[in-house]
């Protein structure tokens, strides 16, 4: 028997099927292996965040993080907060990405084949390849128990061929319903159903947490923690299961996962190149850079500096990354369109 209301099936319903049909609609756009890889490259800032963070928050980090509340307390959020500053520092500095960004490459091997000789490509893609089969394998699984056990629908049982192997299936309909409007769209149906699934998944963030708030209340949150944790459900240094060790771990972690997994750092060279926008303008004191904004729509930017400076510092589409006294420049070349 079903555990779903008509209604909240219906709401799933709709919801998978807009987001199915979002994807394949955007297949006219994809011209060239460009498009398909990396969008044409025309990914900008918002768009990649909420792809991002609707890759990263999916079933299995969802019910991790509550676990890790429910074992540590508010200690629990250390990964997602080494997390949160793995992407921060990489993000201000351009450790690492940077460099793969002017590279114009399409996928991480392909940087080590530049700097190191086709071997270490080979060798970082089967590690890549072997390290994504197994971790999809995991999510898709997970996926497919989470599904079955929140319509009531069961892992298993007596009974007809189908009824005893509804698990595979239900894994078998969200491969093939990913699978679609991927292989049809690439990455741009990825942004797009990200993009949608990110401001479902927002609101529904949203209302559970204040619901929690106006209901239990944040000081009974905190006496909880108190009284099952003490002061290791807030500081997970004094936490007799975490310690220092835990810490250090998650943070070497996270710096990898940002830094080298394909899931993540595939939207890096999906946003333009940091010469793109001015590749073709002459150097000089007032040259015009551009900026891709939220609606991909491309805004013109005052350059002071020469257009190839003003494009490698600016990053080519972000206000946000000219942090100008980190890179040793004395003032900003770029400035808003007036």
């Amino acid at each position: 028997m079903s555990l779903l209301h008509p209604i909240d099936g219906a709401i799933v319903g709709l919801y998978l099927l807009g987001t199915m049909v979002a994807g394949v609609l955007v297949r006219r756009h994809v011209s060239k292996v460009e498009h398909f890889l990396l969008a044409g490259r025309e990914m900008d800032v918002a768009l990649g965040v909420a792809s991002l963070a609707a890759t990263e928050f999916g079933i299995v980090t969802c019910v991790y993080t509550a676990q890790n509340g429910f074992k540590y307390g508010f200690a629990g959020a250390t990964p997602g907060i080494l997390n949160a500053v793995a992407m921060l520092v990489v993000g201000l500095t351009g450790f690492c990405i940077e460099p793969l960004r002017e590279a114009g490459v399409v996928t991480l091997p392909e940087l080590f084949e530049r700097r190191f000789g086709p071997r270490v490509r080979a060798a970082a893609a089967v590690v890549m390849v072997l390290g994504g089969l197994l971790n999809m394998g995991v999510f898709l699984r997970t996926g497919g128990e989470f599904l079955l056990t929140v319509t009531g629908a069961g892992t298993g049982g007596s009974g007809s061929w189908a009824r005893t192997h509804t698990l595979e299936l239900a894994m078998t309909a969200l491969l093939l319903l990913v699978g679609i409007y991927t292989v049809l769209g690439g990455m741009l149906s990825v942004l797009v159903t990200d993009f949608l699934q990110f401001v479902v998944m927002s609101a529904g963030l949203l209302v559970v947490t204040v619901l929690v708030l106006a209901r239990v209340g944040w000081t009974n949150l905190v006496v909880a923690v108190e009284r099952y944790h003490g002061a290791g459900g807030f500081n997970p240094l004094v936490n007799p299961e975490m310690g220092w060790a835990y810490v250090l771990f998650n943070a070497c972690l996270n710096l990898a996962v940002v830094l080298t997994w394909m899931a993540v750092i595939q939207r890096v060279p999906a946003t333009p190149r940091p010469d793109a926008r001015c590749s073709s303008v002459p150097a000089s004191s007032s040259s015009p850079g551009f900026s891709s904004r939220g609606s991909g729509a491309l805004r013109p930017w005052r350059c002071s500096a020469p257009a190839s400076t003003a494009c490698r510092r600016c990053r080519g589409f972000s206000p946000i990354s000219c942090r100008w006294g980190s890179w040793g420049c004395s003032s900003p070349p770029c400035s808003p369109p007036t």
